[in-house]
C-alpha cells in the first residue's frame, strides 16, 4: 500500500525519489524472506505428510482391533468398551512402547506389538475365563486379515470343520 501511495504522489522522475526506492528495496528483501519461509513450510509439510503416511499401518491395525473389541458385546452383553477407553490404551501404547533410535520400522513394530499386548491384557482383565481363548483367536484372525495373510476358506475349515458327503 505504501508503494502504491508513493507512486501516486510522486512527481517528476520516480528514480529520483529516495523514499520510493528505499521502500521498493525493503519490499524486495521482505519478499525474498517470505519466499524462503514458504519453501521451508513446504518442506516441513512434505516431511509431516511422509511421517503421517508411515504411521498409517499402525493406525489401520489398531482401528481393526477396536472393532474386534467392540464386537465382543455380541458374545456377552456386559462386554462394553468405549472408544475413549480404547484411545487411552492407544495413547498408553505410544507412551510405553520401546523407542528405537532413528529406526522408524522398528518403532512402528514396537508400537503395534505394545498396543496389541495392552489391548489383550486390558480386555482379558474384564472377560470371563471361557471367552479369553476366543478373544485371542479373534485378535489373531484380525491381525492376519490386516496383513492379508488370512485365507477365509482355511479359517472356515478351522472353525466349522470339513463337511462329509
Amino acid at each position: 500500500d505504501k508503494i502504491l501511495y508513493l507512486l501516486s504522489v510522486s512527481t517528476g522522475n520516480i528514480l529520483d525519489d529516495d523514499e520510493l526506492i528505499s521502500t521498493l528495496a525493503n519490499s524486495k528483501v521482505t519478499s525474498v524472506k517470505i519466499e524462503e519461509r514458504v519453501k521451508e513450510q513446504e518442506k516441513t509439510g512434505v516431511l509431516v505428510q511422509q511421517t503421517r503416511d508411515a504411521y498409517i499401518p499402525v493406525a489401520v491395525r489398531c482401528s481393526a482391533m477396536f472393532f474386534v473389541v467392540a464386537d465382543l458385546c455380541k458374545v456377552e452383553p456386559t462386554y462394553q468398551y468405549s472408544l475413549e477407553w480404547f484411545i487411552e490404551i492407544y495413547i498408553l501404547a505410544i507412551k510405553t512402547a520401546e523407542k528405537p533410535e532413528r529406526n522408524l520400522q522398528k518403532r512402528l513394530k514396537c508400537l503395534q506389538d505394545r498396543f496389541i499386548q495392552l489391548a489383550f491384557q486390558k480386555v482379558c482383565d474384564s472377560l470371563f475365563e471361557k471367552h479369553k481363548l476366543m478373544y485371542s483367536l479373534l485378535l489373531t484372525f484380525k491381525s492376519m486379515e490386516v496383513d492379508s495373510e488370512l485365507n477365509q476358506e482355511e479359517k472356515g475349515l478351522l472353525l466349522v470343520g470339513g463337511t462329509t458327503g
